[in-house]
């Protein structure tokens, strides 16, 4: 069988193919490699307007995804016009629903200073205006002629009351009369003392003057209320005048801006209304004094939700924490006298309110902590607008009154980033999701390797050195990551664009140069770099190297032994991940149950490693039982397995195993065997070779390499070799192997050194080969069951017997 050749167990980067001596003489790389796909859909549905056309950016962190959005969103807000200011503004029909205005950039902000202005400056102009001479001058005259008059009045009815015999007391709202004797108002006493008959003889008296006197008291009131008309016309009339004063710019300045105008009318008439809360108000007792003065004035500010000003191009806002309240804005409260109150002043935009008209962008791995986030966004979309509600009138809890403020129209655009698998679930479970987010910008996590790739890969190092002030990677350093990058890929024609991991390797290797005084990062940098990342997450690997080494783990890498066959699987543990070796053993006997897998009657193996062995029963039934039915009772075990089992890469470590069972035919030790395969018995490709061929290595390089170690694998898995140079030097001094089959025979020829036998014109296998043994076997135990089930006949349960 074909030995892997020595450059294709790791491929290099040739450092000669570069101009560059270091990275400092490279044009640092702006944007991104590759991607081209992404980067057109990214295009697409930034350019497009029709609703629902919101882009989600798929692919997994470090591929550039966010990065390239900012590059792309950046260009285009550049070349829009930015967004119409909103405010949010006192509606004094009903003061619980706030109105939302809009203006040009810019224009919102002048509005908002030009009322605060307004205020102030009529809190102090219209108390003095009604303290100017002038008007105090036509107060007086009015109260002094109404006081004349009063007094003429009541001073004509007291005579009259006094010729009638009577003292007249009190006011014209109310007064009384009091009977006089001898020209002095009678006390009860006296009252008391008079005979009956005189007593009702003046109380009719009393009576009949009343009504006489009430016409002329009703005349009196009437002259006061008409000066009380006056004082409130003359009130009035300097109050339009002042008020009109103050807010006739507005009407100049916002002619163009109707709803602006409409809500001058309303605060003008307002301000009139209640001009008296401009004036200084008496002290009342026992009151505790306003904290704040300026609050009964809050109803004429402007609440300035985003400011555009400075804003010439259209927004870009990243959110990072998107909460509801973060997202949607919220209404802030404040306690006076130990009640939580609130007003339109106290409105606060979001996220969404600062992207208006622009871009926001997200991820959904932050937004769906977050239901109700996700929620609310999802309303948006669907009506076209921005509402800010009360946390509990969101989630349909019953809460005090509170704000209902006016909604807002969205004119924005979304743009969400997801993992793939965040995508795919949202796709098939959420129907608005679809609709929502039709543009998919997927991010792919490699490259095709090609020299202009290699050439930008130096071009991201000179981004990485220059920007932060590291020293520079000279050509092997570069080499050396574009070796790395292909084993991230696990591909030899592809590159990996995790840029994020392949940055961090170029700062610990400045770490390591700087160390060394190194003018430059270089290759042994860069190797170290790898190395001591790799040192740092390899403790689990380490405890399970040494359990082996110490036999707790038991793996053998010498010997024969038969039913038994050394399988490769991959621990990935997330931040690091290690090919572990395992026996795994096959036991036969005569029966009818087939092939029965351990792990999968324990309840310790997935489905794919349950449909593994199933192919492997289709592969023994179309090999073996063409002509008779396949017979054989046979046990499938990873040994020492403990946890679950998945995946079908070790169908044909399986299948071998079994052979060698049925065959009696001893298995290498020294070797190991991974691959998939079909029932047709042709070995498919696995992942995580890499690892595999290392993790044996590892294992047999701490017992002594012999030179008759090695692995087997799918010959479709040698484009993914990226060996570590260890492992290539000790194949290269022919002190370990590599393997390459593509179907099941090729790897028993090379685990027993025996032939595997093709089938001959009259359907046998040659005896002495190991599909001849097998099928020999195979044969025997069909005849042993007929025999057992012929002598046992009429034990067998049934009728008749």
């Amino acid at each position: 069988m074909p030995e892997v050749p020595i450059e294709l167990l790791r491929p290099n980067c040739d450092p000669s193919t570069f101009a560059f001596e270091t990275t400092a003489d490279v044009e640092p790389h702006v944007g991104l490699i590759g991607q081209a796909r992404a980067i057109d859909a990214i295009k697409f549905g930034l350019g497009i307007e029709s609703q629902g056309f919101n882009i989600v950016v798929t692919g997994e962190p470090g591929t550039g995804r966010s990065t390239a959005i900012r590059d792309h969103l950046r260009a285009v807000a550049t070349g829009k016009p930015g967004p119409d200011e909103w405010v949010y503004v006192n509606n004094f029909t009903d003061a619980y629903k706030p109105v939302a205005l809009h203006l040009p950039p810019g224009r919102g902000a002048v509005f908002s200073r030009s009322m605060s202005a307004m205020i102030d400056e009529a809190r102090v102009l219209i108390p003095r205006t009604f303290a100017s001479d002038d008007y105090v001058r036509r107060r007086d005259e009015i109260m002094g002629l109404v006081q004349r008059q009063r007094q003429e009045l009541f001073v004509s009815l007291a005579e009259r009351a006094r010729r009638a015999g009577f003292l007249l007391q009190g006011s014209f709202e109310g007064f009384f009369l009091v009977p006089l004797l001898e020209g002095e108002p009678m006390n009860d006493e006296a009252f008391a003392s008079l005979p009956a008959e005189a007593r009702n003889e003046l109380l009719q008296s009393r009576d009949a003057l009343m009504e006489e006197l009430k016409p002329l008291a009703k005349q009196g009131q009437s002259e006061e209320m008409e000066a009380a008309a006056r004082m409130s016309d003359l009130q009035r009339t300097v109050a339009m005048n002042v008020v009109d004063m103050l807010v006739q710019r507005f009407f100049e300045d916002y002619a163009d801006h109707p709803e602006v105008i409409q809500h001058m009318l309303a605060v003008r008439k307002d301000m009139v209304e209640n001009i008296a809360m401009f004036l200084p108000a008496p002290p009342q007792p026992n009151m505790p004094p306003m904290r704040d003065p300026s609050v009964p004035f809050r109803r004429y500010q402007v609440n300035l939700l985003i400011d555009c000003t400075e804003t010439a191009t259209a927004p870009v806002v990243y959110e990072s924490n998107p909460t509801p309240q973060h997202l949607f804005g919220s209404i802030e409260k404040e306690a006076v006298f130990g009640a939580l109150t609130t007003d339109f002043t106290m409105i606060r935009p979001g996220s969404v309110h600062r992207a208006n008209g622009g871009y926001l962008v997200f991820d959904f791995d932050d937004l769906l902590l977050y239901p109700l986030s996700w929620t609310e966004m999802k309303r948006i979309l669907h009506t076209g607008e921005i509402t800010i509600e009360e946390l509990g009138d969101r989630i349909g809890m019953v809460e005090a009154k509170s704000l209902r403020p006016e909604s807002i129209p969205w004119t924005g655009k979304m743009i969400g980033i997801a993992r793939e698998s965040v995508y795919r679930m949202l796709y098939t479970l959420d129907p608005d999701f679809r609709e929502l987010f039709k543009v998919k910008a997927n991010f792919d996590m490699r490259i095709d390797r090609t020299p202009e790739h290699e050439e930008d890969y130096a071009g991201l190092l000179a981004s990485v050195t220059q920007r932060e002030g590291l020293p520079p990677v000279d050509r092997g350093g570069v080499a050396r990551v574009v070796e790395e990058g292909m084993r991230l890929a696990e591909d030899h024609n592809k590159l990996s664009i995790l840029f994020g991991e392949i940055s961090d390797i170029v700062r610990e290797a400045a770490y390591w140069a700087r160390q060394a005084a190194s003018p430059a990062i270089t290759e042994q940098h860069i190797s170290r770099a790898i190395a001591a990342r790799y040192e740092r997450v390899n403790l689990i690997e380490h405890n399970v190297r040494e359990s082996i080494r110490k036999e707790i783990i038991v793996v053998d890498t010498s010997g024969d032994a038969v039913g038994q066959v050394n399988g490769l699987s991959v621990i990935d543990l997330g931040d690091t991940a290690f090919g572990q070796p395992s026996r795994i053993t096959a036991t036969v006997g005569v029966g009818r149950e087939g092939v029965v897998d351990l792990q999968r009657e324990a309840q310790m193996s997935g489905p794919i490693h349950s449909k593994a062995v199933l192919t492997l029963t289709g592969f023994l039934v179309d090999r073996y039982a063409a002509e008779a039915p396949l017979t054989l009772s046979a046990r499938l075990a990873f040994e020492q397995s403990y946890g679950l089992l998945e995946g079908d890469s070790a169908t044909c470590a399986e299948t071998c195993a079994l052979l060698s069972k049925l065959s009696g035919v001893g298995v290498k030790q020294s070797l190991a065997i991974t691959g998939s395969m079909d029932q047709r018995g042709e070995v498919q490709a696995i992942g995580g070779a890499n690892h595999k061929i290392e993790g044996f290595f590892d294992v047999c390089n701490e017992r002594g390499l012999t030179g008759e170690q090695g692995v087997i694998i799918p010959a479709s898995n040698v484009q993914h070799l990226m060996l570590r140079e260890d492992v290539v030097e000790a194949v290269r001094e022919g002190r370990f192997k590599v393997y390459s089959v593509s179907t099941v025979d090729d790897a028993l020829e090379l685990l027993t050194g025996v032939a595997a036998g093709e089938r001959g014109p009259d359907g046998a296998y040659p005896p002495d080969s190991i599909n001849g043994l097998v099928q020999a076997q195979l044969t025997r135990y069909a005849e042993r069951l007929r025999a057992f089930t012929s002598d046992h006949w009429h034990e067998l349960p049934g009728p008749g017997r």
